[in-house]
């Protein structure tokens, strides 16, 4: 898919069917990209829908970054349960400052290749950074 905005990294084609995926059918609990070769940002993996929050971050990389939209389950304002995907781009304080820069610049060719309906986006350095209960927390007071 083309867009590769000011980092001229692009995103592949099926990026948009995992997400719409996750999104209206239900079928993950997250999905994890990646930037390969500096170049493409890919799905590296589909959680399967019997797959925690723990599961999610025990699969993120200690020195290098991804992306992550989480089906987050959360009390919409209305007091109804929702879900809603968030967007989390994980750069760990450890990963080299070139990869925390690729993946900072290729946020926003993601979000238009996947479309609407993310809720809030997280910005993740360490695992302190990914508090479940805060992260529900705010997306419930947005939504």
């Amino acid at each position: 898919m083309p867009g590769g905005g000011m980092s001229g990294i692009t995103v592949a084609g099926d990026a948009f069917t995992a997400y719409q995926a996750l999104q209206k059918n239900k079928e993950h609990s997250f999905i994890v990209f990646k930037i390969q070769d500096e170049k493409t940002i890919i799905v590296a993996e589909k959680g399967d829908k019997s797959l925690t929050w723990d599961d999610l971050i025990s699969r993120l990389p200690a020195d290098n970054g991804a992306y992550v939209v989480y089906d987050l389950s959360y009390k919409a304002k209305s007091g109804a349960e929702n879900t809603k995907p968030i967007l989390i781009t994980w750069a760990p304080d450890a990963a080299p400052i070139k990869v925390k820069m690729m993946y900072s610049s290729s946020k926003d060719s993601l979000k238009k290749a996947l479309g609407q309906g993310l809720g809030i986006e997280i910005q993740a350095n360490d695992l302190s950074d990914l508090d479940l209960n805060e992260i529900r927390q705010r997306q419930e007071s947005k939504y």
